[in-house]
């Protein structure tokens, strides 16, 4: 399942650009190579999958590169390499988001990524759509991504594992969107998911933002750019400020932040908002649903007392 899952993955993200020739994957071979997607344009599997990132940028057009350009700084420095790609099983659409390695063994995104839209009349909006826990994906599929110093000019390489882990997404997850897919409302837009193995290789400790961002403060999103309309590059982590311009009320915890534009990755659904002094930083929120006229994210701050029960609780593998 790991292996179909990552394929599929790998096609959806770079199919807009460059095509899938490279995504028939191998049905042999190493473990590592079963684990890792086959990417075109360049990609080669030798213990981990390498994605040359800028050489692919540099083969769109204008406009395309426009949109990645705006998308943020790609991360070459991993800056931010706690950031993830999270990709739910059944009976979620093949959607690629965010996330933030809490630890080892623990990844958190956000709820409406491993969580499916569904009709109920519970919405109590005339064609609404409803998202919450009842109906939520199993398992999910988290990817790493690190990229090795530079081996030629204007060449960066990305090597990416695949991981496996059970979701359990935040217990008071709401969200009502009406016909047009406009959030009516949007509550705890969280969930975690627990890893069958600890990730290789050392986690920064995440610290945990004390107070709710202020309005104006400007916050750096991390995340892996998808726009439904262009799609993306497997692999391309950015980073960026973004300027909140709506703090949250004492009953949501969702605050609104600035957009880039109509054509440009907004909000990096799922990934991690961070407050940033210097050398330090502590996580503010997670991007959360929204559309292109209204983005979001949601407070870790709103929700520190669940955040802190599930980095305690112990991670328990599948059996």
């Amino acid at each position: 399942m790991l292996f179909r899952a990552t394929l599929i993955l790998a096609c959806l993200i770079t199919a807009p650009f460059l095509g899938c020739g490279g995504c028939a994957g191998k049905s042999s071979g190493t473990q590592a190579e079963r684990l890792t997607p086959a990417v075109d344009g360049g990609a080669h599997n030798d213990g981990g999958a390498h994605a040359d990132s800028q050489a692919e940028l540099e083969e769109l057009q204008p406009l395309d590169r426009h949109l990645f350009l705006a998308a943020g700084t790609l991360d070459e420095g991993n800056r931010y390499a706690s950031t993830v790609m999270v990709t739910a099983y059944e009976p979620m659409p093949q959607t690629i988001c965010s996330g933030i390695l809490l630890n080892p063994r623990l990844v958190l995104t956000a709820g409406h990524c491993v969580c499916p839209k569904r009709q109920d009349p519970s919405a109590g909006v005339e064609g609404g759509l409803l998202i919450d826990p009842t109906a939520c994906a199993k398992i999910a599929a988290v990817t790493t991504v690190s990229y090795e110093p530079a081996k030629a000019q204007h060449k960066s390489n990305a090597r990416t594992r695949v991981y496996e882990g059970e979701v359990r997404p935040h217990r008071e997850l709401r969200i009502v969107l009406d016909a047009q897919a406009t959030v009516v409302s949007n509550h705890a837009d969280l969930a975690v998911i627990t890893l069958d193995e600890p990730v290789e290789g050392p986690v920064p400790t995440i610290t945990l933002a004390d107070s709710e961002p202020q309005a104006n403060e400007a916050l750096v999103m991390a995340g892996y750019g998808h726009d439904k309309r262009f799609g993306g590059i497997f692999g391309a982590r950015y980073f960026r400020k973004n300027t909140v311009t709506k703090v949250p009320t004492p009953f949501t915890g969702r605050l609104l932040f600035e957009q880039h534009g109509t054509f440009l990755y907004n909000g990096f659904p799922g990934g991690p908002c961070f407050r940033e002094d210097g050398s330090s930083r502590w996580l503010a929120g997670i991007s959360s649903i929204g559309t292109d006229k209204e983005l979001s994210l949601t407070s870790t701050h709103f929700h520190r007392d669940w955040l802190r029960a599930e980095m305690q609780e112990p991670g328990q593998k599948r059996k």
